[in-house]
């Protein structure tokens, strides 16, 4: 091979290409004559000076084959001999590959497609388009599945998704050899189907801790027939077209501690799930609404009288990281009477509530907060029974929004308030816990590695999705 400049691969290979057509051109055989070369700049350019047309430009750059098999496919074109006489390459030949117009229309590589096919001359051709120059891994049974997707997707009503429980459990088995097929027409809705799907009947078939402790294993999860049985695949957030989270009005999937959830994401990766990007799975829990849960508790119970004390405090994670829920809960009651009987049972002048406030680690006692939430519950008036109290601060809630407008600087520090005011009144507390929710983050730049999932110490690696 000539020795080339150092240059970009694609036109280091397409100039050293150039050249070899160059000199077959020229070879004293009856061929048809070089188009002068202009002064290329980029590898569509370089490939059109050949005398090929963009869209053949474009196609003979998805080629996966060597240089010498690339110019032999773009030698045959510049011939003008059948499709049939192209070389095959490893596995199932390019030219038995076909995809239906309906992908066509939903892939990257089929707009190139469609503009050297644009309609049919026979009827095959008007529904069916050759697949040529896909690599070995781009299978016939692959192909099916993303083929098959696209007639559904393409028939189904707006709101009628009653069709992916079925195509799910029946593509499952081909779900590795769907994603290989994806990669290379470049689809992303399917991508994110199948992404989907497996986490959730992955994340939904057993509790974290046994999840996890398979996954630890090296055991990958079969994809068969069976696959997903008690899933509702209809509430996919791929299904309703939501990119940025779980869909709306959907319920958070699981909650998981920082710790399992490392643990989780790195036996998806070592398990060898899914032929996908790393990043792919990560969005697709984020979708799916799984999320990390960090918690304070305080069991002991508790008599306060004339207080406004602190009794569960938790540190949210460093600024940036969303905050999707805020749950306060306890078992409370006051001192089981007073002197205003009209007033037994009711809240009505009850002086033993909680409160909420925002601030930070190291703010002296007596610094105002800096967001205050009052009365987030109330005793009954005189009643010595325990009474549960749950409170849920969900997003869009101010004190959610709050927590969220902090992006920089220290991060805050949530308390949960004990209340008694007055001489007599007396608050019991027991069973308190204060519970925050917050979306996981992805490594920035190339960080890919299971071991970057932990933002513990080196928040400057992660990055919202």
């Amino acid at each position: 091979m000539d020795q080339v400049i150092d240059e970009p691969g694609p036109l280091r290979g397409l100039r050293w290409l150039l050249n070899q057509v160059s000199r077959r051109l020229y070879s004293g055989t009856s061929r048809k004559q070089c188009v002068p070369m202009s002064n290329p700049t980029t590898a569509v350019q370089l490939v059109m000076d050949m005398g090929f047309s963009q869209a053949h430009a474009e196609l003979a750059l998805m080629q996966p084959k060597t240089a010498e098999e690339a110019c032999d496919w773009l030698w045959l074109r510049l011939e003008g001999e059948p499709e049939s006489d192209l070389p095959s390459v490893e596995g199932e030949p390019a030219a038995q590959l076909t995809i239906s117009r309906a992908l066509a229309d939903r892939c990257s590589v089929g707009s190139v497609l469609l503009e050297l096919y644009p309609h049919g001359d026979d009827d095959t051709m008007a529904t069916r388009i050759p697949l040529t120059g896909a690599p070995d891994t781009v299978t016939k049974s692959g192909v099916a599945v993303v083929d098959a997707w696209a007639l559904l997707e393409q028939s189904r009503s707006i709101a009628d998704w009653a069709w992916v429980p079925l195509f799910i459990r029946q593509h499952a088995p081909r779900f590795r050899q769907a994603l290989l097929a994806v990669d290379y027409l470049g689809c992303d809705p399917v991508l994110e189907l199948i992404a989907d799907a497996s986490l959730l009947y992955l994340v939904t078939k057993a509790s974290p801790e046994l999840m996890i402790a398979s996954l630890a294993s090296g055991n990958t999860p079969k994809f068969s027939t069976r696959f997903g049985e008690g899933v509702d695949f209809c509430t996919l957030p791929s299904c309703v077209n939501s990119k940025d989270g779980p869909a709306e009005g959907g319920q958070t999937l699981v909650c998981l501690s920082q710790a399992q959830f490392d643990a989780l994401v790195q036996g998806i990766v070592a398990c060898n799930l899914l032929p996908c990007p790393f990043e792919v799975l990560l969005r697709s829990l984020k979708r799916l609404g799984v999320c990390i849960r960090v918690e304070a508790a305080h069991a002991a119970e508790i008599h306060l009288q004339n207080a406004n004390q602190v009794h569960v405090s938790i540190q949210l994670p460093p600024p940036g990281h969303r905050i999707t829920r805020v749950t306060v809960e306890a078992e409370s009651h006051d001192q089981g009477w007073s002197s205003y009987e009209e007033d037994y049972g009711t809240f009505r002048n009850s002086w033993t509530f909680a409160d909420l406030t925002v601030t930070t680690p190291h703010a002296a006692p007596d610094t105002p907060a800096l967001f205050r939430l009052d009365r987030i519950y109330t005793n009954r008036h005189a009643d010595h029974k325990w009474q549960q109290q749950r409170v849920v601060f969900a997003a869009g809630s101010p004190l959610v929004e709050f927590i969220n407008a902090h992006v920089a600087g220290e991060p805050l520090v949530v308390e949960f308030r004990v209340r008694a005011m007055f001489p007599g009144w007396r608050h019991c507390v027991r069973q308190a816990k204060l519970t925050v929710d917050h979306e996981f983050l992805l490594p920035r730049m190339n960080d890919q590695s299971p071991e970057s999932l932990s933002h513990d110490g080196r928040p400057q690696l992660w990055a919202h999705v």
